[in-house]
């Protein structure tokens, strides 16, 4: 549907501001439509995505969008030199959808950080700044971060020490587990993976409540607390722009167990990216949900 809007607006642009004498009057207009509705629209449908705008802001963006192309593609072809108009757009077309195909994640990551994405939810307090206390923890090396648990945890194991798990127990009984994960953050944004777990939680009826804010200087997280029937669960991620390095902890108890804030804030404000393995591949783990 993209492609046919983009392909009617340009054919009815360059009948509408055809000069006689431009015979470049249908592949300027084509390569800034190609730009502004390839490039900057998929842009603009992310941020009005991730700050949940209603049908009538996207509409007004979208004809903004339509607006900025006419204008400048009319001021293109109303350029005295017609061959230096058209390799213009043709140069701006190339640059714009190089640079959105080569740089997607990264642009997405900026706009997010610098619309607000991470600073509207702030009544959660931030444990990053807090002095840290290791004493009687234990520092665990997962992927390429460490976190601390405390020695009541039990590692195991599944399907090798890639998918290494720690669980708590009470006497018998599991209290909560904990699955550390990674993610690639030159591979997908974070709002689009927050926007992918909140969808899975709509599918499968479970409420969630979302928190995304900033975590320090570099670091920014979202956590997502889910609850279905008698399973709580909190998927924690972490984005770290200096490293483009992802960590999520993966939180999960059932039955009468709560999820023990108090020790998931200890955890969480003791994580470290170390990058120790650079060439390691995150690699995706089952969905417990």
């Amino acid at each position: 549907m993209q492609t046919v809007i983009l392909l009617a607006l340009t054919i009815v642009f360059s009948f509408i501001i055809r000069p006689t004498d431009n015979r470049y009057s249908r592949l300027i207009p084509g390569a800034v439509f190609g730009m502004f509705f390839f490039a900057v629209w998929p842009l603009g449908q992310f941020y009005l995505k991730i700050h949940r705008q209603n049908d009538y802001e996207n509409t007004l963006v979208f004809l903004a969008i339509v607006l900025m192309a006419f204008v400048l593609s009319a001021f293109l072809i109303k350029l005295r030199n017609q061959l230096a108009a058209m390799i213009i757009s043709v140069i701006l077309f190339i640059v714009a959808i190089t640079g959105v195909f080569s740089y997607e994640t990264e642009i997405k990551n900026s706009i997010a950080i610098y619309s607000g994405y991470f600073n509207k939810d702030t009544n959660h307090k931030n444990n990053a700044t807090e002095k840290k206390d290791n004493s009687n923890r234990n520092i665990i090396n997962a992927h390429n971060y460490t976190f601390s648990l405390t020695s009541e945890w039990i590692k195991k194991t599944d399907k090798g020490d890639m998918f290494a798990y720690y669980q708590l127990f009470d006497k018998n009984n599991l209290i909560i587990e904990l699955r550390p994960k990674c993610f690639n953050s030159t591979l997908t944004s974070l709002p689009d993976i927050i926007s992918r777990v909140t969808a899975n939680s709509n599918n499968i009826n479970a409420k969630y409540v979302r928190l995304c804010q900033r975590w320090s200087k570099n670091q920014f997280s979202c956590e997502i607390s889910i609850t279905k029937n008698k399973i709580k669960r909190l998927r924690w991620f972490l984005l770290d722009t200096t490293s483009d390095y992802g960590v999520e902890l993966d939180f999960i108890t059932k039955n009468k167990y709560l999820l023990n804030r108090k020790e998931i804030d200890k955890i969480t404000s003791s994580v470290k990216i170390t990058l120790k393995n650079k060439e390691l591949y995150c690699l995706d783990l089952a969905e417990w949900l």
